[in-house]
């Protein structure tokens, strides 16, 4: 009879172009969900003969044939998009008026909008104001083809002495251009640029003295010089820098500059910071590692002279330097391209998505999980693609609601994950995302990737005058148990700005039990044990920023025996184990808590890898001259492989 197997009546999005094609795409998608959401159980039998995924015994869980049958069905390109995903031409209306009143919208630090701006090939005259969960796309095969030529362009400019709370969004695949002569963008953790070309000069902070946490770029090719402004820390890898680096010096307080296979970077200090012992105004670090060795480059969307939508999936590479513009990669279009909205969509269709090899992206919106979001490389055989990926836009934030993971992944090899907020829920997870199950998974040719994966133990739904809330906690944010996988922009946050007053365990950051598992900027902050375990052998890790627990032992806190228990904020206990540029701090809220050492390694032979290491203590009422607390050492040989050995955070769980 010429049936279609994924469409009965074929697939209307390989029609042409002409008005009555794209009149009727939206009525013959819409007829066709309804056609399955009618289907009766008994018909299931005959939607197995057309190769859709075989019903449930239970007829109560109808969605779930649904969902697979949806997953079978050739996907619309162009997709429906949300309202939480804006798409502007050139010629678009009053792109400045909606791009404005987006801003202020959005200029909450805990609130529940999300919303991701992608912009068609072409020149652009209006300013792009990017403020809380909004992340902005060029749509163009090359950065240059989307450009932006206003006084600002592209930026984050939030006026104020510092940008510490400037979290949480993003600017990718994209030509700025200002007539200013310079990009602002003030931001710190979790505020990535990637991909870009700047034209004129690049500035982390508003003015030259603002205050930051940052930060990292990728992929940036700069016509001007960089400037950080007052900027504790950054990362820059696979950029190139046109005209120098600059940071505020009157006086300085600075004290880790990572550059990794970027072009025009400052020569490596001489010296390692002095955070040490001038606390007040520490001098920088410089530390370069010429070449990348591995590089795996986040998945983007481009859409063609046909307004057809495609996932640009770029290859690994090794050993590079500069932008990776050009890279080989794997361009599918959306017609195997799952889009989620969290307003209707189930977690069951987005596995069923995965299971039959689509891609899945995320639009933006909070996505509150009964169950986790499943990769386990079922469809990638099924399909025959090396590789799969689930792509989050404006911040899309993952909440598991019965404990268990947001995601979890356990067949790794070719999986790329990248732009999603894993945000920890009312039961308690063993770990936000669970990479493989052991170190034997992974493939060396074709790693996994997390970028800009970004994970919190608290934060919104709080009293903010009070700090208290709903009890939230994960044993672990992320969990890393297969080798060869690749974090490219991660930080993991347990939550301090309004949340001191609420109980929101977790014990660890990261934990990697995987072997030759890269890092390319992480930080892990403020949690109840070690910010970080590092098991598996071959780690490298280029860029680390910590901050212990400074509330602790606070009564609210959960870390009675904080400092005496030997934690710490970065452990290794692997022996073979390389990184650069490796910072722990604090602000140490009460006295008496000595902190023996920031890291912490098993072997002794592991600390001629790792390069710099530093502890940083602010200086207040606590802490020396005046008080004790303290961070005493920046690395230290110790027997145990986990801290608090007395098992009091482990206490938390049962309460």
């Amino acid at each position: 009879m010429g049936i279609d197997r994924q469409w009965p009546l074929g697939n209307p999005y390989k029609m042409g172009t002409d008005g009555h094609d794209e009149a009727c795409r939206d009525a013959v998608w819409d007829a066709y969900r309804m056609l399955l959401d009618a289907l009766p159980s008994s018909c299931f039998g005959v939607a197995e003969m057309w190769g859709l995924r075989s019903s449930p015994a239970s007829h109560a869980r109808r969605r779930e044939p649904m969902a697979a049958a949806l997953a079978a069905a050739a996907q619309p390109n162009p997709p429906r998009w949300p309202a939480s995903v804006r798409v502007f031409g050139p010629d678009t209306p009053d792109i400045g008026q909606q791009l404005s009143r987006l801003y202020t919208e959005q200029n909450d630090i805990f609130g529940s909008g999300r919303v991701a701006l992608l912009f068609k090939p072409g020149r652009y005259t209006d300013d792009v104001p990017v403020s809380y969960y909004t992340t902005v796309h060029g749509l163009g095969a090359a950065p240059e083809d989307v450009s932006f030529v206003g006084r600002a362009g592209v930026h984050a400019a939030e006026p104020g002495p510092n940008n510490l709370v400037q979290f949480w969004r993003g600017a990718e695949n994209l030509a700025n251009r200002p007539s200013s002569g310079s990009t602002v963008w003030s931001v710190s953790q979790a505020g990535p640029l990637r991909r870009m070309l700047v034209q004129g000069d690049l500035r982390f902070g508003v003015a030259a003295d603002t205050q930051g946490s940052g930060g990292y770029v990728s992929g940036v090719r700069l016509m001007g010089t960089l400037n950080y402004t007052k900027q504790q820390q950054w990362i820059s890898r696979n950029c190139e820098l046109g005209n120098g680096t600059a940071y505020f010096q009157d006086p300085p307080r600075s004290v880790n500059f990572v550059y990794v296979g970027t072009i025009g970077s400052p020569a490596p200090s001489a010296a390692c910071t002095d955070a040490a012992s001038n606390r007040k105004s520490p001098s920088p670090q410089t530390m370069v590692a010429d070449a990348a060795p591995v590089s795996l480059e986040k998945p983007y969307i481009t859409i063609d002279a046909h307004g057809m939508y495609s996932l640009v999936t770029p290859r690994a590479a090794a050993g590079t330097r500069g932008v990776q513009w050009d890279t080989s990669a794997h361009v599918d279009g959306f017609e195997s391209v799952f889009v989620a909205n969290n307003a209707t969509t189930s977690v069951a269709e987005i596995n069923a998505a995965l299971a039959r090899g689509l891609h899945v992206v995320l639009c933006p919106g909070i996505y509150e999980l009964p169950e986790p979001i499943v990769i386990d490389g079922g469809g990638r055989r099924a399909s025959g693609q090396q590789h799969q990926v689930l792509l989050g836009l404006g911040m899309a934030t993952l909440v598991p609601m019965a404990g268990g993971p947001a995601v979890r992944i356990d067949n790794v090899a070719g999986v790329r994950v990248a732009g999603l907020l894993l945000q920890a829920g009312p039961k308690t997870s063993d770990a936000l995302i669970a990479v493989g199950k052991t170190p034997d998974e992974g493939d060396a040719a074709n790693p996994a990737l997390l970028a800009d994966v970004f994970a919190r133990v608290g934060g919104p739904d709080v009293d903010a005058t009070t700090g208290k809330g709903a009890a939230v906690s994960a044993r672990v944010m992320m969990e890393i148990n297969a080798s060869h996988v690749v974090l490219d922009n991660v930080w993991l946050w347990r939550a301090d700005v309004q949340n001191i007053g609420r109980r929101r365990d977790c014990k660890h950051g990261l934990v990697v039990n995987g072997h030759n598992v890269t890092a390319f900027g992480l930080a892990s902050e403020h949690t109840q044990s070690d910010n970080v375990v590092w098991n598996g052998e071959g780690g490298r890790v280029f860029f680390f920023q910590a901050e212990l627990d400074g509330v602790a032992p606070s009564p609210e806190d959960g870390t009675i025996a904080y400092g005496s228990d030997g934690v710490s904020g970065y452990r290794v206990n692997a022996r073979e184990h390389h990184a650069e540029g490796v910072g722990v701090y604090c602000w140490f809220s009460y006295p008496d808590i000595v902190v023996d050492s920031a890291v912490k390694i098993k072997h002794a032979e592991t600390a001629d890898g790792i390069r710099c290491p530093f502890q940083w203590v602010w200086e207040n009422a606590n802490t020396p001259p005046r008080g004790n607390s303290t961070i005493q050492a920046a690395i230290q040989v110790v027997d145990t492989v986990d801290a608090p050995s007395d098992g009091q955070v482990e206490a938390l769980w049962s309460r």
